[in-house]
């Protein structure tokens, strides 16, 4: 298993403040995010063709290689065994010499279980310490004209089966023309369709759920200062405010996505800058406390992941760290967040001053 890390301490807290919101954020490097979360529920209303479905798609054009992020999270609420797929369509020349090359495939998966946040919780630990399986794609290059498999997943009956999948696809040999192609989350509800052959557009939602696909797979937030004479500061992150990056409005293909709200799949960097401008050293708790109901994920602190509790109550919190500011000096904690599958955000970053 590769979300062993320990979990932080769960408290409880008293008069807990509202919280400002973060003052913005931007997005962070050059993968890309690949949502596939709606239809979450698999069911009777799902219409598959030749016994398959297109949950979510996605293309990049002019670049010789794209690297991608997956988040699949489906509930099989069919009494028969589904499959979930990555796959990678090859729309150029038909010709052997125009080859896309599937490398680089890390993989994190929770399967046929019925408890969402601890799958959602395994997936955020993995995701946030890099403690991924490494295996190679089901197909390792796709010819022109071709579909080639990422990655394959079985989910049973009436279970939740989620995944989270790292890959690059770029061009097995350098040319002139770039990249064609299209990424495809596919479900498939008998064991004689034929994963390589489905090329159809996204099946209609079902649900609010998120589904869609973004420039980049991380968020940098602006950073958050605390001058330890305030007593306490909170502030709201990874929800509908200045850091709401993953609209659906800026997704590949906006008029069939969904907003990521909850920013799922993602890693939130966030530095927290705890001010001393007094005469003495002050002593100053970090919580995650939960602002929009259950909360669970997983955070790096100095370079340590833990995973985040399961918190619901606005009384209730993650106690992060418990640190001394000395005195006329500035401590700057770097953060690393993800948000468990099934849970909610927005989370409030709570300081206090405890002297």
């Amino acid at each position: 298993m590769s979300c062993t890390q320990p979990d932080k301490q769960k408290v409880e807290l008293s008069a807990v403040p509202v919280p400002s919101d973060i003052s913005g954020a931007q997005g962070s490097g050059r993968r890309r995010l690949f949502i596939s979360d709606n239809p979450e529920s698999i069911n009777d209303s799902v219409p598959f063709v030749n016994h398959m479905a297109t949950v979510w798609h996605d293309t990049v054009k002019d670049s010789n290689s794209v690297s991608y992020r997956v988040f699949l999270w489906h509930y099989n609420r069919l009494d028969i065994p589904v499959r979930a797929a990555v796959t990678v369509s090859n729309d150029g020349v038909a010709d052997s010499a125009n080859l896309i090359q599937i490398s680089k495939v890390s993989v994190q998966e929770v399967l046929h279980t019925e408890n969402f946040l601890a799958a959602g919780l395994c997936m955020a630990k993995a995701l946030i310490g890099g403690t991924w399986n490494i295996r190679p794609p089901v197909d390792k290059s796709v010819q022109g004209g071709d579909i080639g498999i990422v990655y394959e997943m079985q989910m049973n009956p009436n279970t939740l089966s989620g995944a989270v999948v790292e890959f690059t696809v770029k061009q097995k040999k350098k040319r002139k023309r770039a990249l064609q192609f299209m990424v495809r989350s596919v479900l498939a509800n008998h064991d004689c369709a034929e994963l390589r052959t489905h090329r159809e557009p996204p099946v209609t939602p079902n649900s609010p759920h998120p589904r869609g696909s973004w420039d980049f797979a991380d968020i940098r937030g602006n950073s958050i200062s605390f001058d330890v004479r305030q007593g306490e500061q909170s502030v709201s992150i990874m929800g509908k405010g200045n850091d709401f990056l993953y609209k659906a409005a800026l997704s590949y293909d906006p008029e069939h996505a969904f907003d990521n709200k909850g920013q799922y799949g993602a890693k939130y960097k966030v530095s927290v800058r705890l001010i001393n401008r007094t005469h003495k050293a002050k002593q100053v708790a970090v919580y995650l406390n939960p602002r929009g109901g259950a909360f669970a994920g997983a955070v790096k602190i100095k370079g340590v992941t833990y995973g985040v509790p399961i918190v619901k109550a606005p009384n209730e919190a993650c106690e992060l760290m418990n640190v001394t500011v000395r005195a006329h000096s500035v401590l700057n904690i770097p953060l690393e967040i993800a948000i468990a599958g099934a849970a909610s955000s927005p989370i409030a970053i709570l300081c206090r001053t405890l002297n």
